[in-house]
């Protein structure tokens, strides 16, 4: 049994359980801001899958959003794509529109309400990123998780510039066609908490 599979079944457990609660996000099916749903791990052709957390009100979070935007810049494309998620349901969809235009995102958005994709990627703050590698057999594996780079060393604590930019990195190495082989490693992200929804 493939890595995938157990994953799809409490996946299809969850989704009922949204459903009968009244709540439609799920990671089966995530609500892509632009209004239409998406089954990111089914439908997207990309073998590499960057999900980025951010928030409408996260000072941290907004000081990357030209960061993000500069990766995106550098890095998407058909084989490697690159979400931003929200996942604070006190914002209304317009207001996620309208923080995506003020700080010109470019990356597509999801919203995460259920945080179902949130707690899958095991994400607690803003900014913070999960990236995925599909194996041989087409699943995704998660081969990095945590900052954007070493700016913040703590809350009130930064550098004017990042000495490491370990997102940077593990993209470059998807880039060169090394993201299958890299053993998962994880940092720690600085930022405004995910409060459950």
């Amino acid at each position: 049994m493939s890595w995938w599979k157990p994953i799809r079944i409490a996946l299809a457990a969850l989704l009922a359980a949204s459903m009968a609660t009244g709540r439609s996000d799920s990671m089966e099916e995530l609500r892509v801001v632009e209004g239409d749903v998406e089954r990111i791990f089914e439908e997207s052709k990309a073998s590499t899958m960057v999900f980025l957390f951010v928030a409408v009100e996260c000072p941290i979070s907004n000081r990357y959003a030209p960061a993000v935007n500069a990766l995106y810049d550098r890095f998407a494309s058909d084989d490697l794509a690159i979400w931003t998620v929200y996942t604070d349901d006190l914002f209304s969809t317009e207001s996620i529109r309208r923080h995506r235009k003020d700080f010109e995102y470019k990356a597509r958005s999801l919203i995460d309400f259920d945080q179902t994709l949130t707690n899958f990627c095991q994400a607690t703050v803003t900014p913070e990123a999960a990236v995925f590698a599909r194996d041989g057999d087409g699943d995704p594996r998660m081969v990095y998780r945590g900052r954007i780079d070493n700016r913040y060393v703590d809350f009130g604590k930064w550098r004017s510039k990042p000495s490491k930019e370990d997102l940077r990195e593990v993209l470059e190495a998807s880039l060169n066609g090394e993201a299958t082989s890299l053993e998962f490693r994880a940092t720690r992200a600085v930022g405004c908490y995910i409060s459950p929804n």
